[in-house]
């Protein structure tokens, strides 16, 4: 992890660093541990690339065991994101996360 500045975390400017700098390497790591996971887990990197629409007919990467997300989850995703994806989960959203886990 890079020093503080300051206090601060400061976001680097990734065209200085050199290749393969720790930073890329953790990215890549990241992305490919996301990348693993199925369309429907929403620490995938598709759920999340998706996460303000999903148009099947349009998905670049479609594959028949493919399976989106139930609207339990996309509900609850959307609100804990405060941005609701369909107008059904407008009403859910309006639920904060911590109110939806007491219930």
């Amino acid at each position: 992890m890079k020093p503080l500045v300051g206090g601060v975390r400061v976001r680097e400017n990734m065209v200085k660093l050199p290749a393969w700098d720790p930073t890329f390497v953790w990215y890549a790591k990241g992305v490919a541990a996301m990348r693993a996971r199925a369309l429907k887990d929403p620490l995938s990197w598709r759920f999340q690339a998706a996460i303000h629409g999903y148009a099947k007919a349009e998905d670049p990467f479609p594959h028949p065991a493919n399976a989106l997300p139930t609207a339990a989850i996309r509900v609850r995703v959307a609100s804990s994101h405060n941005a609701p994806s369909t107008p059904a989960a407008n009403a859910a959203s309006a639920v904060r996360p911590s109110a939806a886990a007491a219930s």
